[in-house]
């Protein structure tokens, strides 16, 4: 009886690694406990001049896999919900100010969702999130909190909406 549990346990792990190999090496910031680390983000400049700092990131979700259970945020503003399952890699960063602005251009439909980080990568505190479409999503989040860590959530509105896309 022991040696058919595990051939019955094999049946499902070969397939499993089969498919993953099927679209190559998976993403170093395919979890929130891998994130890509943004570090401190630029601070935007003094009032009365309102100057925008800013950076650029070039990303990539392909071979990407949606975690276990799989954060996917509703009510987003704009857009709807978040797709469940998706493609998703992770991002980290301290922030310098109360705003944020992101824009993302590169994948079909663009979403990305906002946590605080509270010290642990699998319990994270939902912020915000937004969905973009026709390659684009721009969205600017607030009450955030300057000096405190957060994670961002990057993906498409589908498993296959993957591929290269830029983040600024």
């Amino acid at each position: 009886m022991i040696l058919m549990r595990n051939k019955l346990a094999l049946a499902f792990v070969i397939p499993f690694t089969i498919s993953i190999g099927a679209y190559g090496a998976l993403p170093a910031n395919d979890n929130p406990c891998s994130a890509t680390p943004l570090g401190t983000l630029p601070a935007p400049g003094l009032c009365p001049l309102n100057t925008v700092a800013f950076i650029t990131q070039a990303g990539n979700n392909s071979g990407a896999t949606a975690e276990m259970p799989h954060p996917a945020l509703m009510n987003c503003n704009p857009g709807g919900n978040m797709a469940n399952p998706m493609s998703d890699v992770w991002y980290s960063f301290i922030a310098s100010s109360n705003t944020i602005e992101i824009t993302i251009t590169g994948l079909t439909t663009p979403q990305i969702a906002l946590y605080r980080y509270v010290g642990d990568c699998m319990a994270l505190h939902p912020i915000d999130c937004a969905i973009g479409g026709s390659g684009a999503l721009n969205v600017q989040f607030e009450s955030i909190v300057a000096g405190e860590n957060y994670l961002l959530q990057v993906g498409g509105g589908a498993l296959a909406d993957q591929g290269a896309f830029s983040m600024d």
